[in-house]
């Protein structure tokens, strides 16, 4: 998926975690859900990866393909969450407590929005194992074509209509109660 539809998804998808907090002032919760918005998009800064080692973000997906790295498990993010958790109950801060969880939503929505597709989503299961998994629908491109290949093919599969769909929804949702 896309940046926009990461975007898109964790916003909605935060949205609805900060209704489980019932003690938070308006402005922790604008504050949460700005950060959880934006923290959704963390797992893809390894895309920059190929950009060190190959000079180009666009390989072919038999050279690099990033869903294959620690930032795309869900094991990672759960050990961070869990020692920025820890941290909030030492020092008996209920917002860092608060925050931990949220952190942990905007990755899990990225990590679930990846997994639209059959094979080519997040490594669930590492460090036990390093399959990728997906569901649903098969990815558009093929194995000898480049991934800006991939992503132009991208844009007339479902799951980009999808993403626009969760967009949409988004923004109509931001229109009519933003925080």
């Amino acid at each position: 998926m896309l940046p926009l539809g990461h975007l898109a998804g964790a916003y909605l998808f935060i949205k609805v975690t900060l209704r489980l907090f019932k003690n938070l002032s308006a402005k922790e919760k604008r504050q949460l859900l700005l950060f959880g918005t934006f923290v959704t998009l963390l797992p893809d800064l390894d895309l920059f990866y190929p950009l060190l080692k190959f000079g180009t973000i666009f390989t072919k997906k038999d050279v690099f393909d990033h869903h294959t790295l620690i930032t795309h498990s869900l094991f990672f993010y759960l050990i961070l969450s869990l020692i920025i958790y820890l941290y909030g109950s030492l020092r008996k801060k209920n917002f860092v407590k608060i925050f931990s969880l949220v952190f942990f939503a905007a990755i899990f929505s990225h990590l679930i929005l990846d997994s639209f597709f059959i094979d080519y989503g997040p490594m669930w299961l590492y460090p036990f194992s390093q399959k990728n998994y997906g569901f649903i629908f098969p990815f558009p491109e093929k194995e000898e074509v480049s991934a800006l290949e991939g992503l132009l093919s991208y844009f007339s599969h479902f799951v980009f209509h999808l993403e626009i769909l969760l967009f949409l929804i988004a923004l109509t949702v931001f229109i009519k109660k933003p925080f």
